[in-house]
């Protein structure tokens, strides 16, 4: 039989919204993008030991121009969290 030993750091956690400036990538030089509104919001759960350190320019949303589909109201938004180490 084998044994084995689990430790796990256990941390109260909080919720906090953060409001993030959209940025948009790949679009044509002759073109221009513009998004309204130009922000948005996300919702994060981070550790209370975390939550200190927590900056909105950690995070970045994204549109990128090639996955615009014609006459789409809505636009695909990447969210991209800051990195985990």
């Amino acid at each position: 039989m084998s044994e084995v030993q689990l430790d796990v750091n256990v941390d109260k956690f909080t919720e906090t919204q953060l409001e993030i400036p959209i940025e948009t990538i790949g679009v044509p030089t002759n073109m221009q993008l513009k998004t309204f509104p130009d922000k948005t919001t996300i919702t994060v759960t981070i550790g209370l030991k975390e939550f200190e350190t927590l900056k909105a320019s950690q995070f970045k949303a994204i549109i990128d121009y090639k996955n615009i589909q014609a006459n789409k109201l809505k636009l695909p938004i990447e969210i991209k969290p800051p990195s985990i180490t």
